[in-house]
């Protein structure tokens, strides 16, 4: 993600990043779904401390620690809502996107994106192939 989407969540919502070890590690697409979840869970349970965000297998995941309230049933049913939802959002830029999987790694993206993801892979191989020579 961009560094400047970071530290808006980092600003906006500052307990519930503080223990962001590992970082956000997705593209900047998932900004909109992460801060509307970050929104909800920061409105209702201040102990939880979201640490690590990242892009697996195509879709969002969230590493959280837990909190000791009864806040902890309805925030984890927010995080399986975004990860699921993550999967009909184009991670590169938030358009409406499916899983991809026409490269060694599977994507959520839209069609344009998923068109410049192969056009941009196309162009690698050519290039690869030509220094081989």
């Amino acid at each position: 993600m961009e560094p400047n989407l970071v530290r808006i969540l980092r600003h906006d919502f500052k307990d519930l990043y503080k223990e962001l070890e590992w970082g956000v590690e997705c593209e900047s697409g998932w900004f909109d779904l992460i801060y509307n979840l970050s929104c909800s869970i920061h409105n209702r349970c201040n102990e939880t401390r979201i640490t690590h965000i990242k892009e697996k297998y195509g879709g969002l995941r969230f590493s959280v620690t837990p909190c000791v309230g009864s806040c902890y049933r309805e925030y984890d049913i927010w995080i399986d809502w975004a990860e699921a939802k993550s999967y009909r959002i184009c991670e590169r830029c938030g358009s409406p996107g499916r899983l991809r999987t026409s490269l060694p790694y599977v994507q959520t993206l839209c069609d344009d994106c998923e068109r410049e993801r192969l056009e941009q892979n196309r162009a690698m191989i050519a290039r690869l192939l030509e220094k081989a020579k």
